[in-house]
């Protein structure tokens, strides 16, 4: 985990970054500050697919939300794995509606738990 830590900071200029825990899983967060967006490193996850993410959330254009159609995403979220983005209003009625589970509707990845609700 050093190792990928070592390689965003590189990447990224530092002050862009900021890592924080999650409170609830205590899971590693890169916040883009900038770019007023974040995601979870997970333990699993290769370099290769944390600099895809990056590339992603870095681009400045946001498009529209492929869900519900809003134009111009001022806040998105991406899957972990297939990095799909949303608008955050789209996330967060998908995981009030999974009871505590973000599951990505393009390619099904999951991630959370159903003991939070």
């Amino acid at each position: 985990m050093n190792e990928t830590i070592r390689n965003i900071v590189a990447y990224i200029p530092n002050e862009k970054i900021r890592f924080f825990k999650h409170e609830i899983t205590g899971d590693l967060q890169l916040e883009l500050t900038d770019k007023k967006a974040i995601m979870t490193i997970l333990k699993e996850t290769s370099w290769t697919e944390i600099k895809r993410h990056i590339d992603v959330k870095m681009n400045p254009k946001y498009g529209e939300c492929p869900i519900c159609f809003t134009k111009d995403i001022k806040r998105r979220v991406t899957c972990s794995k297939c990095i799909a983005a949303h608008c955050i209003d789209c996330y967060i009625e998908m995981f009030v509606k999974n009871h505590g589970k973000s599951i990505c509707p393009f390619c099904r990845f999951t991630i959370g738990t159903t003991n939070l609700f």
